[in-house]
């Protein structure tokens, strides 16, 4: 395989929903891990919805080095058809 994840995202693409992707993470991760993915994903979400650094701590319980760190990963990447939430 040329990309070496290539194996993982290709089984959650082949999940049809949210359940079934909630039980291959299970599997694949401990329960840590799959809380860590999804505070990582709520700080994502908020940074898209430009909320202050101080109220996504005070929301998701991350450290402001975490906050920043996403904030800087995240920079020119377009997440928004993944993350924010639609009216």
């Amino acid at each position: 395989m040329k990309n070496k994840g290539e194996i993982l995202y290709k089984a959650l693409m082949k999940a049809s929903n949210t359940k079934e992707i909630e039980m291959l993470l299970s599997i694949l991760l401990g329960k840590q891990e799959v809380k860590r993915m999804i505070q990582r994903a709520k700080i994502v979400e908020a940074l898209l919805e430009r909320i202050k650094y101080r109220e996504i701590i005070r929301i998701t319980g991350a450290s402001s080095a975490t906050v920043a760190k996403m904030s800087k990963d995240i920079d020119g990447v377009k997440l928004d058809k993944f993350f924010l939430r639609r009216a």
